[in-house]
């Protein structure tokens, strides 16, 4: 994206989530639909359809979520929109992230047939407590349960990638380099560690001015009733461009009024969004002056200690080839064979002690 065209508001689409339920399974005490007002509900399909045909018709070849604030697998209709958009958009790289509350042995075969690019699970806690404690329900023997054989069942053909995201926070920090000692045994295609946001009306930082968010130039959420809005957290739309059932979505996405919006929210003129919100991690002076990405510009980010909020770091992340996830594999396989899960996951607590 060209520098100038953020100063005018001009975005360029190439990441969308189309919010197909907004019903799940847990309440995250971070998530940002604790502060839903709007009626939760599920996307119909005359919703669903035009806007997948109107990408179709502009070739759409970026990320597509069929995810917003839900848990995706709580639509019942979500295998056909899956088969649906991959008609439609054969290029489009679609994502799932889900918390694998509600997998079951069947959920699992039915997923692994489906052409998705990527599935993501999330995974927040290794002990029933802290599970609680972060989702406000007590789901953890039934989730680890279906990551460990979805995981097991996913590495036998490895039909997509396969992403395990720790998700940091306050709440797990006294187990998290365990939970990814842990996760780092798993046969998947890749492990990360993802803060928890700090947005607004949960959890807010201190006013940062100096900070913008990239996302609103390149991101489109639909919502459960169509609702467009260029900010994937803004549940209660208060940032609408338009709505899908009337509006067209590339005409509404680069509209006056949508340009206008991101020349406010860049400007933190607009209810005080952005300079609140972790998303807001690009330094406007020096993103202006350094190329992106660029050596000189990682380097002065880092030395300066250049970031969003007081002692956020990025995380690692680990990769895994397919000759990796196959080894990986067949050792997950005799360690979670017959044995009790809980029991095995303690016996891994220990050794990990000792490592």
């Amino acid at each position: 994206m060209k520098r100038l065209d953020i100063l005018k508001g001009k975005g360029l689409l190439d990441n969308i989530s189309i919010e197909t339920t907004s019903h799940c399974t847990n309440e995250c005490y971070m998530c940002p639909s604790r502060n839903r007002t709007i009626k939760r509900g599920n996307m119909n399909d005359v919703v669903f359809k035009k806007a997948i045909n109107e990408l179709a018709e502009h070739n759409y070849s970026g990320l597509l979520h069929l995810y917003a604030q839900g848990e995706p697998f709580l639509d019942k209709k979500i295998f056909d929109r899956i088969e649906y958009t991959r008609e439609k958009l054969p290029k489009a790289s679609i994502r799932l992230i889900s918390n694998f509350v509600v997998l079951d042995d069947d959920l699992i075969k039915k997923i692994l047939t489906m052409p998705l690019s990527s599935l993501v699970v999330s995974v927040y806690a290794l002990d029933e407590k802290t599970y609680e404690n972060i989702c406000g329900k007590n789901h953890f023997k039934k989730v680890i349960t279906n990551l460990i054989k979805f995981s097991k069942e996913w590495a036998k053909t490895q039909p997509f990638m396969f992403s395990v995201f720790l998700i940091d926070s306050e709440r797990n920090k006294h187990d998290s380099d365990f939970i990814q000692y842990f996760l780092e045994k798993l046969p998947c295609s890749e492990v990360a560690r993802m803060p928890v946001y700090r947005i607004r009306g949960i959890n807010q930082r201190e006013r940062k001015p100096q900070f913008f968010c990239l996302n609103i130039f390149s991101t489109l959420k639909i919502d459960v009733n169509g609702d467009m809005s260029p900010c994937i957290i803004d549940v209660n739309n208060d940032v609408s461009i338009g709505n899908v059932s009337t509006d067209s979505i590339y005409e509404s996405y680069n509209s006056e009024k949508a340009k206008q919006i991101r020349k406010d929210l860049f400007n933190n003129k607009y209810k005080g969004y952005c300079d609140i919100c972790d998303f807001a991690e690009e330094h406007k002076i020096f993103y202006f002056l350094l190329p992106l990405p660029s050596v000189a510009r990682s380097t002065l980010y880092s030395v300066l200690d250049i970031q969003p909020i007081k002692g956020y770091k990025r995380k690692k992340r680990v990769y895994n080839t397919s000759k990796m996830i196959s080894e990986k594999a067949k050792r997950f396989d005799v360690l979670f064979n017959e044995t009790d899960i809980i029991e095995t996951i303690n016996g891994l607590r220990k050794e990990y002690k000792l490592y």
